[in-house]
This record gives C-alpha cells, sequence and structure tokens, in this order.
C-alpha cells in the first residue's frame, strides 16, 4: 500500500467517525411522570410551595426554558415581604385525598387547607381536625311531646265539652295536647255525644238491628244496642238527652 492509499483511507476513517456521531441524537431529559400524592411541602428557589420535592423536581424539568428550580428548604415557603402577595404561591396536586378543617369545612386535601390559611391569614389558623371529609352535623329538632302520645284503635267513645264525640280518652288528651288552659276540651260523659239533631232512624226510615248488644243509659235504663237509645232521644229535647254510660246492662255497671 502506497502513500496515496494510505491517506484515502484516513481520510475515509474520519468521515466515517464523524457521520456516526452525528447520527446518534443527543439523550432526551428525562422528567418524572408520575408523582406520589403524599403532602410534604418542600420551598423551591423560585418561592413556590411544592407538595414533595417530586413535583417540584417534575414541574422544574417540564419547563426546560425557565430556570432550574431546586430545594430552598423543606417545608412551606415562608409569607413574602411584598405587599401585592401575602401568600408564596403555592402548587397544589389535583388529587382528592378530602381532610376537615377545624372550621368544619371540608379540604380536597391537606394542601389546599394550608393554601386557604395563607390566603385567609386574617382568621384564625385552621388546623386539620381529622383525614375524611367533615361529618355533617343535623340540626336538632325541637322535641314535641304531643307527638309520643300514640293511642290504641280503641272504640271507647267519650262526649267532650265541645259537643264532640272522640274514640277514647287518649284521643281527647291527644287533642287538648299544646293547647291553652282556656281552650282545654273536658269529657262531658262516657259515651257519644247525643244527636242534637233527628236523623233518619228518628224519622222511622231506618229500623234498629236486633241484635243485642246492651248499654246503659244515663237515665238508669238498659237499652238492646245503642241504636234503641238513640231513637229514645228522638223526641226528647237537647236538655233531656240520654247519653251512654257504659257498653253493658245497667245491673253490671252498678254492680
Amino acid at each position: 500500500m502506497n502513500k496515496a492509499q494510505v491517506s484515502l483511507m484516513f481520510l475515509l476513517l474520519i468521515e466515517l467517525s464523524w457521520r456516526g456521531a452525528t447520527a446518534v441524537p443527543m439523550q432526551e431529559k428525562m422528567c418524572p411522570s408520575s408523582c406520589v400524592a403524599d403532602y410534604r411541602p418542600v420551598c423551591g428557589t423560585d418561592g413556590r410551595t411544592y407538595p414533595n420535592d417530586c413535583v417540584l423536581r417534575s414541574t422544574s424539568c417540564q419547563n426546560a426554558e425557565a430556570k432550574e428550580v431546586t430545594v430552598s428548604h423543606d417545608g412551606p415557603c415562608v409569607e413574602s415581604t411584598k405587599p401585592s402577595d401575602p401568600c408564596p404561591q403555592t402548587v397544589c396536586l389535583e388529587v382528592y385525598q378530602p381532610v376537615c378543617g377545624s372550621d368544619g369545612k371540608t379540604y380536597p386535601n391537606k394542601c389546599q387547607l394550608h393554601a386557604s390559611n395563607c390566603k385567609n391569614s386574617d382568621v384564625k389558623e385552621v388546623t386539620i381536625s381529622h383525614d375524611g371529609p367533615c361529618k355533617e352535623i343535623q340540626p336538632k329538632r325541637p322535641t314535641d311531646p304531643c307527638m309520643k302520645i300514640v293511642c290504641l284503635q280503641v272504640y271507647d267513645p267519650v262526649c267532650g265539652s265541645d259537643g264532640k264525640t272522640y274514640p277514647n280518652t287518649c284521643r281527647l288528651d291527644a287533642f287538648n295536647c299544646g293547647r291553652p288552659a282556656d281552650k282545654m276540651v273536658t269529657m262531658a260523659h262516657l259515651g257519644e255525644c247525643p244527636v242534637k239533631t233527628p236523623n233518619a232512624r228518628c224519622s222511622g226510615n231506618l229500623p234498629c238491628p236486633l241484635g243485642y248488644r246492651p248499654v246503659c243509659g244515663s237515665d238508669g235504663n238498659t237499652y238492646d244496642n245503642e241504636c234503641w237509645l238513640h231513637t229514645t232521644n228522638c223526641n226528647k229535647s237537647a236538655s233531656d238527652q240520654i247519653f251512654i254510660v257504659s257498653t253493658s246492662t245497667c245491673e253490671s255497671h252498678l254492680a
């Protein structure tokens, strides 16, 4: 091999080396693609508070054109001395890990609570009451003693001083519950209130049943059933009306 051939071989090697170096691209800068949602705040050299070191590195890496941001110190950044910027910028993850504040409000995460504290520095500092959302406090309903009255479905009628028949004494007491003293309805007598107006039976259109279910009238007489007692009242004035004193014979009632 002569000198010319050696020189040509040397030039070819140099060219191939140069082409190989330029053909291999520079390795791209790898940025953290995800960070754990763990709130361990750090203050960056840009004066911003980051939820954790990973978020700071990821944010700084993705903003390649800006100046690199590193950790200034652990914990949130201190308040700015600028009147126009009372709070340092805080970067919070958009993650829902609710915490309950001492003010009774639910915050999406711890970072959001601390950021809110800074923005509302003129009020009492809010601390974390517990993890998870605050429990809703149900307003206490006023206690109504009348709502506690439970009457049996028993028909044992009594006549009230208002001229109305009540199914039993319990229903009369329930009606009186909560009413002023001057509006209270007292029990006039046992049994239904007497009929003060003519009815179909008084006209003779509706005969009384023949069943024997004796009742004792206030006149001391026993009637075969309630219908016969009311029929007796048809020809009496309102003041002379007979009412039921017992749902049995008068002899049994007086015994």
